[in-house]
């Protein structure tokens, strides 16, 4: 009955599911749960295809399956099940990597892959920053070559992405911002921005730190052992935050930007720093060659 399956997916929550039904008549549809029901009813919901042949997004497979199987019967739980086998549950995550990237070392590449297995990204977009405003004074190598050196760096991992988006727009370049231009160009997925400790522990003073953290669907961590953040001030301060915090277990590397440049300004040698390409385009450009050390 119609009243039947309207109180069962209001019990759902008319955000708890998300679906795309394949063989709409006019194509691919983004429905609510009650505008799915309307929909069942418009286009014969006797007819087992129509439900069936979907691709589902949902947060609970077993109250799905009673739902279905409670109310439709058509071919009993062995063919919803076969049906959900083939169908993609998990949700399409995307992951935020920013960074200078001057240059891009292997530290950031296993921090990187550790991100995008830990929190079962899809893909994970490398966001390169242009000129951040807390490195003003200090020196950054040109962008054409930033973004070479990444490309190189992640060129034989399919979930790695180079993102231009802070480059092809006027600043400043607010990760709130960020988050909301991608989840724009995809409505489907669940972002989540990849921050360290210290700047999960300086969040409150970022720009609308409390819009940021309903835009996003996680927030992910990097884990440090020297880290220390005060989850109950601060969830004091941006409610909600504590649900949103995902921690990333890393190897601890020793291995920052500005140590290379100053290695390489020294004649040091950095040769296992580095992807071999990333290496090879230093040493072919001349990079970093005559750069004074720096404090930073």
């Amino acid at each position: 009955r119609v009243a039947d399956l309207v109180e069962t997916v209001s019990r759902l929550g008319t955000g708890a599911l998300r679906w795309r039904i394949r063989s709409h008549p006019i194509g691919m549809l983004s429905l609510d749960p009650l505008e799915f029901v309307k929909q069942l009813v418009e286009f014969q919901i006797a007819d087992d295809r129509s439900i069936f042949n979907m691709v589902v997004i949902v947060m609970d497979v077993d109250l799905l399956l009673e739902f279905f199987v409670t109310r439709f019967c058509v071919h009993g739980l062995n063919y919803i099940q076969e049906k959900l086998r083939y169908t993609t549950l998990m949700p399409n995550r995307i992951g935020l990597f920013g960074g200078t990237f001057d240059p891009p070392h292997l530290g950031h590449l296993i921090l990187a892959s550790e991100a995008q297995s830990q929190l079962e990204l899809n893909r994970l977009l490398w966001i390169l920053t242009p000129e951040p405003p807390h490195k003003q004074e200090q020196f950054i190598t040109a962008i054409d070559h930033r973004l070479a050196m990444v490309k190189l760096a992640i060129a034989d991992n399919p979930a790695f992405e180079l993102s231009r988006i802070e480059l092809d727009r006027p600043g400043p370049h607010y990760t709130l911002d960020t988050i909301k231009l991608i989840a724009e160009q995809n409505p489907d997925a669940d972002i989540v921005p990849i921050i360290g400790g210290d700047s999960l522990r300086d969040l409150p003073t970022w720009h609308e730190p409390q819009k940021l953290v309903y835009a996003c669907h996680w927030i992910g961590v990097m884990r440090r052992p020297s880290d220390e953040t005060n989850l109950e001030a601060l969830e004091r301060e941006l409610p909600g935050i504590s649900s949103k915090i995902h921690y990333v277990d890393a190897p601890l590397l020793e291995i920052a930007s500005r140590e290379i440049r100053s290695r390489i300004a020294k004649g040091h040698s950095v040769r296992y720093y580095l992807p071999a390409t990333v290496y090879e385009y230093i040493n072919d450009h001349h990079l970093y060659d005559q750069l004074k050390t720096s404090p930073y």
